[in-house]
């Protein structure tokens, strides 16, 4: 089940081209809006196996189609562990796809049968989730993330905390960081059913998108900030 970055990458574009090479729950939510689909893209970063088992269990349990986005520090000791606890078996090729290296998350994202994303709630990948009118499930690590998530919650309303409580140190993998099956299944289930969260995210989304159109406030600021630089040249020269 396990892909390669070219997999992926036609997989993702069939799809998003009406072709008949993508994975089979991807085209069956390409049937209708994105609204009516049943699908989450989780992306998280992996360190060692230990972690995994409440991502596995969570999103077995979440009953949800999902793509998993993991980047193991060792990958013949990641391909192991999926092996031997059965992944392929429990979720099969109709619900989950295990992505190992890179993915076109902008594409992912944008599609329509995307209706979710698991974020560690770094600044880009927030912000990618935020242009692509997509509700979060939040997963902190360190340092400004918690800020971010208090951002995605408690501001904008559109993220569902895991539940993550302490930080842990760069690079290092920590029980602070770790939660049961039962807090990512809630946190899924919660972001895939909440159709107000939802319509926010959306909101959100349209937001974020005529800003950076012609004539919208990041654009009108860019445009202006260019202009300024370009003035002060003129003045010293």
């Amino acid at each position: 089940m396990a892909v390669t970055q070219e997999d992926v990458a036609r997989a993702v574009a069939s799809e998003m081209d009406g072709g008949e090479e993508g994975v089979a729950w991807r085209a069956r939510a390409d049937q209708g809006p994105r609204e009516e689909g049943a699908d989450a893209m989780v992306r998280v970063v992996l360190r060692i196996p230990v972690r995994a088992t409440s991502h596995v269990r969570g999103l077995e349990a979440s009953d949800r189609p999902f793509i998993w986005v993991v980047k193991p520090v060792d990958p013949a000791e990641f391909e192991r562990w999926l092996s031997d606890d059965g992944f392929e078996t429990h979720v099969g090729e109709e619900r989950g796809l295990v992505v190992t290296s890179w993915a076109p998350q902008k594409a992912i994202l944008s599609h329509r049968a995307t209706l979710g994303s698991m974020t560690h709630c770094g600044w880009n990948s927030t912000l990618e989730c935020a242009a692509a009118g997509l509700p979060m499930v939040t997963w902190p690590h360190f340092a400004e993330l918690f800020m971010n998530e208090k951002l995605v919650v408690n501001v904008l309303r559109v993220g569902v905390p895991v539940g993550i409580k302490a930080t842990a140190k760069w690079g290092v993998e920590a029980e602070a960081v770790a939660v049961t099956r039962e807090d990512v299944a809630r946190a899924v289930t919660a972001v895939m059913d909440g159709a107000a969260r939802r319509a926010t995210a959306e909101a959100l989304g349209k937001k974020a998108r005529d800003a950076v159109a012609r004539g919208g406030s990041s654009d009108w600021n860019v445009s202006h900030l260019v202009e300024h630089v370009l003035g002060q040249r003129k003045l010293v020269a």
